[in-house]
């Protein structure tokens, strides 16, 4: 896969459909690096208002590469959340996120959404409000979207059974 600006492949003509696609029950994750982030008419209405998390647009901030290793840290809300819920147990599935793998960087964008739901954060920046999201989430009709501002998470591939763990974080992660 590439990181591909949105508006260099000729995404901009399906945004206002995808939206609608999303309000009717179904889903869009934007998963990413830097390109994917970059100002473009995602960060538009119609298509900015199914999104979790703020995209800069031209008049704004750039969403910037973060390319220093970071471990993924629950918020509140991502304790909680069946898509953070790698085992059932909440300790266990607290040390679980703890012992996962380092991430290669992420891509800091503005923020989340005055309706995105911030489920990982960088360790260390563990309130919503204080960073910028890895995870977000957010209800829109009867659909839902994801944002995921990394394109490292792969690497938790390399957590659990692989390295002596219990818990195979990587395929529960995206079976939620």
């Amino acid at each position: 896969f590439q990181d591909l600006n949105p508006a260099d492949v000729g995404l901009d003509r399906f945004l206002e459909r995808i939206a609608q696609f999303v309000r009717n029950g179904g889903g869009f994750a934007i998963i990413g690096a830097e390109n994917g982030f970059a100002p473009s008419a995602m960060s538009r209405p119609p298509f900015s208002e199914i999104l979790p998390i703020a995209l800069p647009d031209a008049t704004s901030a750039p969403a910037i590469p973060d390319a220093l290793p970071l471990r993924a840290a629950l918020t509140e809300a991502g304790r909680r959340h069946p898509m953070t819920r790698l085992v059932n147990d909440e300790a266990q599935n607290a040390a679980l996120w703890d012992s996962l793998e380092r991430l290669d960087g992420m891509i800091r964008v503005p923020g989340a959404t005055e309706d995105g739901i911030v489920l990982l954060v960088p360790a260390g920046e563990r309130t919503e409000e204080s960073s910028s999201p890895l995870l977000a989430v957010r209800e829109v009709g009867d659909g839902r979207t994801i944002a995921i501002t990394t394109d490292s998470l792969w690497r938790w591939r390399f957590s659990g059974p692989l390295t002596g763990g219990d818990a195979d974080a990587y395929p529960s992660f995206w079976r939620n």
